[in-house]
C-alpha cells in the first residue's frame, strides 16, 4: 500500500502536506510551551481558517492585534496545507475509478 500510495504525483503532494501539518503542530506545541497566549492566538486563527475560512481567521489576527508579518504568512500556510492534504480527494477518486474500470473489465472479459 504505501509503494501506491506515494508513487503518484498526488500521493507525493499528501505526503508532503502532511509533513507540514506534522511540523506545524510540532510548531504550535514548542510554541505553547515557550510562549502560551501568542501560540493560542495563532492556533485559533489557524482553527477559525480551516472551519470557516479565510476571512475569519485574518480578521481575528487584525483584531488579536497582529500585523500584516503575522496574519499573511500564517494564513499562506495554512491553506497552502490544507491544498496539499486535500490531494488525498483527488487521489481516492483516481484509486476508485481504476477499481470500477478494472471491475468493468474482468466482468466483461469473463462473461
Amino acid at each position: 500500500m504505501p509503494e501506491t500510495l506515494f508513487s503518484s504525483t498526488e500521493g507525493r503532494l499528501l505526503g508532503v502536506g502532511l509533513a507540514l501539518t506534522g511540523l506545524m503542530l510540532l510548531a504550535f506545541g514548542i510554541g505553547g510551551y515557550l510562549f502560551p497566549d501568542s501560540a493560542l492566538t495563532y492556533a485559533a486563527i489557524t482553527g477559525l481558517n480551516l472551519t470557516i475560512g479565510r476571512a475569519a481567521g485574518m480578521s481575528f489576527g487584525y483584531a488579536s492585534g497582529l500585523g500584516h508579518a503575522q496574519v499573511i504568512p500564517l494564513n499562506m500556510l495554512v491553506e497552502t496545507i490544507k491544498v496539499l492534504v486535500e490531494t488525498i480527494q483527488v487521489l481516492m477518486m483516481r484509486m476508485t475509478y481504476a477499481t470500477m474500470f478494472l471491475d468493468g473489465l474482468l466482468r466483461t472479459k469473463c462473461s
